[in-house]
């Protein structure tokens, strides 16, 4: 039901999870987030939208409590352009919580956007096209980070730029 076609039906499909997850915790998350991430990661299947319109249905509730489950997902390198538009994706939908996880987010993003650069720079269209997706990625996630958390978001930026 999280990824039905009807946007009220996915609501309270996301309603439902969240009473399924504070009965069973983590269980919840094992037996709901991989199915949904699974479709998020096949951008060939009609599904894909649906899956991550629910898995942002999902996150909006549970933000803090899943978001430390999702990102490592979506942060495997190297980094798929499907991953990556659900990142940017996410954070929209995340942005109270989204600084919590700066320190694994943007070490990940900094190294693949040096990494896509690169291959660019060797004339590779594929390599330009995830490092534009990269950087529309970036710009939401700091477009997204609310005001409480913009100081710890930006210490962690500035260790970044310290770092590459």
């Amino acid at each position: 039901a999280l990824c039905d076609s009807d946007q009220d039906v996915r609501h309270q499909a996301a309603v439902a999870f969240q009473t399924l997850y504070k009965l069973c915790g983590s269980e919840a998350v094992d037996a709901v987030v991989p199915v949904l991430l699974d479709q998020v990661s096949d951008d060939t299947s009609g599904n894909h939208e649906k899956a991550l319109f629910g898995l942002c249905q999902v996150l909006k509730l549970r933000s803090k409590e899943l978001l430390p489950e999702i990102v490592p997902r979506l942060l495997a390198t190297p980094m798929s352009r499907p991953h990556i538009n659900a990142l940017g994706t996410i954070a929209e939908v995340t942005g109270s919580s989204l600084h919590l996880l700066a320190s694994k987010i943007l070490p990940v993003l900094t190294s693949e956007l040096v990494r896509t650069d690169a291959l660019a720079k060797d004339d590779d269209a594929d390599a330009r096209e995830l490092n534009k997706a990269l950087e529309a990625c970036v710009l939401k996630i700091v477009s997204a980070v609310e005001e409480s958390g913009i100081q710890w978001f930006a210490v962690e930026m500035l260790k970044e730029c310290n770092s590459e």
